[in-house]
Formats: C-alpha cells, structure tokens, sequence
C-alpha cells in the first residue's frame, strides 16, 4: 500500500502487512470476511481489517478494528469518496482477539458486520455507507 504523502493518510504504507486481491470491475456484489489477530492482542493506537479500493486510491470503503492506548477494542466502519472521509461509526466491541470481520457490498453499499467466534451470529456495525 502506497502512504499519500500530500493527505498523511497512515493507514495505507509500505512497512505495514496485507494481503491484496483483485476483483472483477464487473462484481456489483461481495462479501469479503476474515479472521483478525494482532501482536500485542490489543493495538496501540492501530486500525486492523479490510479495505475495498477504488479506481482512485482515496476512494474506499473499510471494516476495521483497533485500539488506542491499549484501551478495549473498538470496531469502525466508514467509506472515503474523493478524499471526504465518511464516517459510520465506531462502536465498542468488548472483546479480544483473535475477531472476525465481513464486509458486505451490495451495488454502491457497504455493510459491516462482526463477531468473536466462529458460531457466534455475525453483528451489524453501525450504518450503511
């Protein structure tokens, strides 16, 4: 991933790890889901999920957790269109890692949804965007 120098957007650089997939400009809908670990097992001041890029690299939607400051972790969902940050929410997860992330698109919207453990019933995270 390539940091926009010019935007300070540190979500998105070299030394950060990531697993990238291409998919057909042609899919109106997917369903991306994964499992989430993290060293330490609550991030310090770090965003971890998944990110549905764009032509423009500033346009995007994203399913992430993280922490700050060690504190409990907290779920975001939110979209950036033409460099405006959309934001749908950040709401307390309450509980620990390893966490598992869908995100689902449905022609132009994004859902988010998580849960603790495989079996446990996905939860929606905040609105569509």
């Amino acid at each position: 991933m390539t940091n926009q120098s010019d935007k300070a957007w540190g979500h998105m650089s070299p030394d950060k790890p990531m697993l990238e997939r291409d998919v057909p400009a042609s899919s109106q809908d997917l369903v991306v889901s994964g499992v989430f670990s993290s060293d330490p097992t609550k991030p310090s001041s770090a965003w971890i999920g998944i990110f549905v890029f764009g032509e423009d690299p500033l346009d995007f939607a994203c399913l992430l957790f993280g922490g700050e400051n060690n504190s409990p972790l907290t779920a975001l969902i939110g979209s950036m269109v033409k460099g405006a940050w959309q934001d749908q929410g950040h709401f307390n997860t309450g509980f620990d890692v390893p966490f598992h992330l869908k995100l689902q698109k449905k022609g132009d919207e994004f859902t988010g949804y998580f849960k603790q453990k495989e079996g446990d019933a996905w939860k929606k995270i905040g609105n569509k965007t």
